[in-house]
């Protein structure tokens, strides 16, 4: 009898011990026998031994500082291509999984060479589908998340549920981090798209997702959310677009999507201060 594959599941822990513990808790019922969990722990103190201890199929790094979405699981990535991963998955600590949802992930990728997955995303607690990818809307410099099942591909995957064949990250590379937080799921997608792969919603396999549990204020994005998405979506188009195509992705978010960001997103004075250092900021130098 074949082996199943070994994947590695990483979870990026900061400030939100609770959210994590329920996400290791429904991997801890998940029906796919070979797995292991790596928990980086980007918060400055170390994360509880007693709590630890609670999941056999733990291994827990401590950064001792914020190393932002892309340090921290670059760390992991690495682990998990030091110690012979044949998958490896990104997963949001503030998710909680399917027990099943590994399965069709799995089955999807061994009949499909040079395709990096993710699952259907809901909102927690709901039937309600969060995204199933997004598309990048140069008009508006903004990506846009995808909330109907459609033939045609995303343009990229969320970071909250990235699952690809180790060998796929060797090639690809780790997440880029000049981002920190936020858009570099989408700069790692685009780049994973000019090599070659494809990028799939595997609607078999259900997650569910809280959203930004630690960087929001209600239904509004928090000071740190607000910076960076700005500053982001600026140094998104600086890394990947040309010519008519970067200027149009700049002048878009500058005079229409930040607007969009203010409207819908903004909730406190320092998230619009913020919001507009991190516009500044991205665009000193283009």
């Amino acid at each position: 009898m074949t082996e199943s594959p070994l994947v590695y599941i990483i979870i990026l822990n900061w400030k939100n011990i609770p959210d994590t513990v329920e996400c290791l808790d429904s991997l801890s019922q998940i029906s796919y026998p070979r797995y292991e969990i790596i928990l980086v722990n980007n918060d400055t103190d170390p994360f509880p031994l007693a709590v630890q201890g609670r999941y056999p199929h733990l291994m827990t790094i401590n950064n001792g500082n914020n190393l932002g979405f892309t340090g921290g699981n670059n760390v992991g990535i690495e682990m998990a291509l030091d110690k012979k991963a044949d998958y490896v998955l990104i997963l949001n600590n503030d998710t909680i999984v399917d027990p099943a949802f590994l399965d069709p992930l799995i089955d999807f990728s061994a009949k499909h060479s040079k395709t990096i997955l993710s699952s259907a995303i809901y909102l927690y607690n709901s039937d309600q589908i969060e995204n199933y990818g997004g598309k990048l809307l140069g008009g508006l410099g903004l990506g846009q998340r995808i909330k109907k099942q459609s033939s045609t591909d995303p343009d990229y995957l969320s970071g909250a549920c990235l699952f690809a064949k180790a060998e796929y990250f060797k090639d690809i590379g780790l997440f880029d981090k000049d981002y920190f937080a936020y858009f570099e799921d989408a700069d790692w997608c685009l780049r994973a798209r000019r090599k070659g792969y494809g990028l799939k919603i595997i609607y078999e396999s259900k997650i569910w997702h809280k959203h930004s549990a630690s960087t929001k204020i209600g239904r509004g994005w928090g000071p740190a959310k607000s910076y960076y998405m700005a500053r982001n979506s600026i140094l998104f188009g600086k890394k990947n677009l040309k010519g008519i195509r970067k200027w149009g992705w700049f002048l878009g978010y500058f005079f229409l999507g930040s607007h969009l960001h203010l409207l819908f997103f903004c909730r406190s004075l320092k998230s619009l201060k913020n919001h507009y250092k991190g516009l500044w900021q991205g665009m000193a130098g283009v």
